[in-house]
């Protein structure tokens, strides 16, 4: 599988219900951590780091199709369109990666974050 496929099966098993945008930012999430010397510096290892994107750990990726909204997502991604500075996701409710990152905005059912100061 290249890079393509496997971030827009990841943003369509993580976000699907979440619209383009959620997709799109699902996705530079991705890109992000790919830029930060935080973490791997490709698609596939940032995907692949351990007990980072739940569709992995529960396999829905494998199974994903991604919909004509993640491909829209992916388009602007690969335009260069990436949403700056955040580097993780989850459920808005869900409050566990308050402790490791800082809260920036809520996008329908998900909280995206920041790196902590």
């Amino acid at each position: 599988q290249d890079d393509r496929d496997l971030m827009m099966r990841v943003a369509t098993a993580e976000g699907a219900n979440q619209g383009e945008d959620g997709m799109w930012l699902i996705m530079s999430v991705i890109m992000n951590r790919v830029s930060s010397p935080d973490y791997p510096d490709n698609v596939h290892d940032v995907i692949y780091q351990p007990y980072q994107f739940t569709s992995i750990l529960d396999t829905r990726a494998e199974t994903a199709e991604p919909t004509e909204a993640c491909e829209m997502a992916m388009v602007r991604i690969e335009e260069g369109e990436i949403a700056p500075e955040i580097i993780a996701f989850d459920l808005k409710d869900a409050g566990i990666l308050e402790e490791y990152f800082e809260p920036a905005f809520d996008y329908r059912d998900h909280r995206f974050f920041t790196k902590k100061n």
